[in-house]
């Protein structure tokens, strides 16, 4: 997880200056753009395995379903052959009680079993959804008008045979060839849905196609979240020290931060970065350092650095979310954590955060005056 992180925190930097320099109106804003949702995507599908692997449950919350439906439907058109058409039937507003990364990955692993059933003949992917219109009364649960949303993957690919139709969504049964892997399976798919009160059905016609239907009770959001305007991303002339063994790292930070107006060191060894600092404690407003690097952990180099000066100010990255919290690193006097990869807005906001609390009184370009 650390390894992918710090690789995800490159593509990140990366993209977001690209997208800066991009001229306004140019497709390279809107194709950095999905890199970086693309990007977050894969942050996300991270932490997801991390939490399945401590055997967390998933965190709900509620999700606008046509928003999640719309970015998949991205996703596959950009990389499906241009033989696959695809169909939509998508009406908005619709709510329901879910992990969004979970049923993100709900819909696009049927998206692409959809796809992948139709990738030697061609054919027509079908994705709608809308509130139930009939009743639906079965051992999982009622599903009535107007509570229950209503979402389908279709396809007009092979089919499946009427013998595996009883068996796909047992562990481990898959008909894809040797090799083409399994996805999550849909015996995952149904038991993330079953989590959420959902229910999963299928219908398929050898030669005609297949087509899955979710069932999953609407929530009633009366106040949704709204998402936060964008603002205007602040810099300053302070003079920071990042810290970090990836080198890839260490130059898009150092070329991000120095866009904002900051002065930029770096040191690829923490040993160095501190023998660095030792010359001159007073040299820097701010330290920037990972947290698993060899040699010096980042919680043994803040260590060190604050106990040559106790005010200053320190930033931990970190790739692997269980080798320092929030509080852990409070505990220690670090001013804050961040998990990669680090936005560019969300890296700013900590660095004034943090530079503000350490001279409250002093405007943001004259901090070392």
């Amino acid at each position: 997880a650390h390894d992918f992180n710090n690789i995800l925190t490159a593509i990140v930097g990366y993209a977001e200056l690209s997208r800066t320099k991009a001229p306004e109106g140019s497709p390279l804003v809107k194709y950095t753009t999905r890199v970086l949702t693309a990007a977050q995507r894969a942050k996300e599908l991270v932490d997801q395995i991390l939490t399945f692997a401590r055997t967390s449950r998933a965190e709900k919350k509620p999700v606008q379903v046509n928003l999640i439906l719309n970015e998949v439907n991205k996703f596959i058109r950009a990389s499906i052959p241009a033989s696959i058409d695809i169909k939509t039937d998508i009406t908005s507003d619709h709510w329901v009680m879910a992990d969004p990364i979970q049923l993100h990955q709900v819909i696009m692993n049927l998206c692409t079993n959809a796809w992948h059933a139709m990738k030697e003949t061609g054919g027509t992917l079908t994705l709608t959804l809308g509130p139930l219109d009939t009743p639906v009364l079965n051992p999982s649960g009622d599903f009535l008008p107007g509570k229950t949303l209503r979402l389908t993957v279709g396809d007009t690919g092979h089919g499946i045979a009427p013998e595996d139709l009883t068996k796909i969504f047992d562990p481990y049964f898959t008909t894809k060839a040797a090799g083409e892997g399994t996805g999550m399976g849909l015996s995952v798919v149904q038991g993330i849905l079953r989590d959420m009160a959902g229910h999963i059905e299928v219908k398929s016609t050898p030669g005609q196609g297949t087509v899955f239907t979710i069932l999953l009770p609407a929530a009633e959001v009366t106040d949704p979240e709204s998402i936060p305007e964008a603002v205007g991303v602040k810099g300053g002339d302070e003079t920071i020290l990042v810290v970090d063994d990836e080198k890839e790292i260490t130059r898009v930070m150092k070329l991000i931060l120095s866009g904002l107006g900051y002065r930029v060191e770096t040191r690829n060894d923490p040993r160095q970065a501190l023998s660095y600092f030792k010359e001159d404690p007073d040299r820097f407003d701010l330290v920037i350092s990972d947290m698993t690097m060899p040699g010096i952990s980042g919680k043994d180099l803040a260590e060190e650095l604050m106990a040559l000066r106790p005010d200053l100010p320190i930033i931990i990255c970190t790739g692997f979310h269980e080798s320092m919290t929030q509080e852990r690193a409070e505990a220690m006097g670090i001013k804050t954590l961040l998990f990669k990869p680090v936005e560019k807005g969300r890296l700013a906001a900590a660095i004034r955060d943090a530079l503000d609390k350490e001279n409250p009184e002093a405007p943001v370009a004259n901090r070392r005056a």
